[in-house]
């Protein structure tokens, strides 16, 4: 089994394409595929499944896909290590929400990048869907939830910190001259949620099940795309205060007085039980542990 072997079967594992994979490793395609049954051939293993134009990891290729990353990791440490690089290189793959992402993200990355310009960071916006196989297969290296369950196995979780939820409305939405807004208020009304957020608005969404109220939902890929409704007066939301204070500070959006007690979620980091923690990925998790820490709204 030879280094560049795992190098191409990790590439067209990313991209479930063998062209997509050519291309970006500059080789043909049969000296992809070539490789890529070289390599089946000496596990005795297939690796991906191809259905017509569509290819598919196996069981074996998820597990096989989460060693060639470590591998691939380290080669790039040691290499730099052994020569003395002042830069690490390397790359991280990280699921996040896009409220965390563009609230905490900024700041990360400065610190992180400073100290490893070479290293590669690739965000995706984070859904708790398929979560459990990206940590198995080692498709991706860390993840970040704002929720206060976690049903999957073998990961690690550490809690960063607490956010407050508010509703929010445009300023002159009629919800923002109730005094004390309740769930009956509610009915009838347009809920916009983001796609991307979903795990914090479950619970709101479950109250709101419970005491029977039903809302029409608008979904947006785009919290900001979200926004610019909410600030049209098309419906009301519910998102962490820390990613509004701008908004409600420059009366673009108004929060409405909910009668209850706070509404808050949790801000957890999560990991496979199981993965090798390289360096560089420690490195980025203490710097997110300081700074969501350290920063995080808290319940007020």
């Amino acid at each position: 089994m030879e280094f560049r072997q795992l190098r191409t079967f990790r590439v067209v594992a990313d991209h479930l394409s063998f062209s997509k994979a050519a291309g970006q490793l500059y080789m043909a395609q049969s000296s992809v595929s070539a490789q890529i049954r070289l390599l089946e051939e000496e596990l005795d293993l297939k690796l991906f499944d191809r259905l017509g134009r569509r290819v598919l990891l196996t069981d074996a290729g998820r597990k096989l896909y989460a060693y060639a990353r470590r591998i691939e990791e380290m080669t790039h440490e040691i290499r730099s290590e052994v020569t003395g690089a002042k830069n690490v290189r390397g790359a991280l793959t990280i699921r996040v929400p896009e409220t965390l992402a563009t609230v905490y993200m900024p700041r990360v990355v400065d610190r992180f990048c400073r100290d490893n310009p070479k290293v590669k960071l690739n965000f995706i916006n984070c859904t708790d869907f398929q979560l459990r196989e990206e940590l198995n297969s080692g498709r991706i290296d860390l993840a970040f939830l704002m929720t206060d369950a976690v049903h999957l196995k073998e990961v690690n979780v550490e809690l960063l910190g607490i956010e407050e939820l508010i509703l929010i409305a445009g300023p002159g939405h009629p919800l923002t001259r109730i005094r004390k807004v309740t769930p009956d208020d509610l009915k009838g009304q347009t809920l916009l949620l983001p796609k991307t957020d979903c795990s914090y608005r479950k619970a709101f969404e479950r109250t709101l099940e419970d005491q029977k109220i039903r809302s029409h939902k608008l979904e947006f890929s785009s919290i900001n795309g979200m926004r610019n409704c909410l600030k049209l007066g098309l419906g009301y939301s519910i998102c962490p205060l820390v990613s509004v204070r701008r908004e409600l500070a420059e009366g673009r959006l108004a929060r409405l007085k909910w009668h209850n007690a706070p509404i808050e979620t949790s801000v957890i980091m999560i990991w496979h039980a199981e993965k090798w923690c390289s360096p560089l990925l420690k490195h980025f998790m203490a710097i997110t542990m300081e700074i969501i820490s350290n920063e995080s709204s808290g319940v007020g």
